[in-house]
């Protein structure tokens, strides 16, 4: 199965209390759209959760396939999740690049 998330339900999802919609979030095949959206960092009870960083360090331990849309360039990629999460995603994705005008309306 394929689940689909935009990355702030992702991140409200990891930084939420319900196990097993986390637990959901690292079977089969996952698609994280607009990836960078999102805050990549939270504060929750005093404990600063990286909510994409963690996912995407658990699916690369999992060998989970991944898809992920966004719009950063991989020096903002690193920048905004840090070197090992930039590494790790040149293993796991088959950059496809768009170029052109937006399409969004």
């Amino acid at each position: 199965n394929l689940h689909i998330y935009n990355a702030l339900e992702i991140a409200k999802i990891m930084c939420g209390d319900n196990e097993e919609a986390k637990k959901k979030l690292t079977y089969g095949y996952l698609a994280i759209d607009d990836m960078g959206f999102e805050e990549p960092k939270y504060k929750i009870y005093g404990s600063t959760i990286h909510p994409i960083t963690d996912l995407l360090a658990l699916r690369y331990e999992l060998q989970r396939p991944t898809f992920i849309t966004t719009n950063l360039r991989p020096s903002e990629t690193e920048e905004r999740y840090g070197l090992r999460s930039r590494d790790r995603l040149r293993e796991m994705v088959n950059q496809i690049v768009l170029n052109g005008n937006s399409r969004r309306k």
